[in-house]
């Protein structure tokens, strides 16, 4: 497991579909990152690092608005 994934699922307290559709990436790719098929890209990493920084009010503002218009 990619822990990195893992632990942002934890701090959303999100399932790995709902990440997925918060990051705007395909379920598919997810799965490959997350269960160490592929490697992780720098872009994606840093952009987890990102939201994970954010005050709990924008982030979940933020997850707010990708789960439930699908993308930003």
């Amino acid at each position: 497991m990619n822990q990195m994934l893992v632990d942002f699922e934890l701090h959303l307290i999100r399932t790995p579909t709902e990440v997925c559709r918060i990051l705007g990436m395909s379920y598919s790719s997810y799965a490959g990152y997350r269960h160490q098929d592929k490697a992780l890209p720098d872009y994606l990493s840093l952009h987890i690092e990102t939201l994970r920084r954010l005050p709990f009010e924008t982030l979940h503002e933020i997850v707010r608005e990708r789960l439930t218009n699908g993308r930003p």
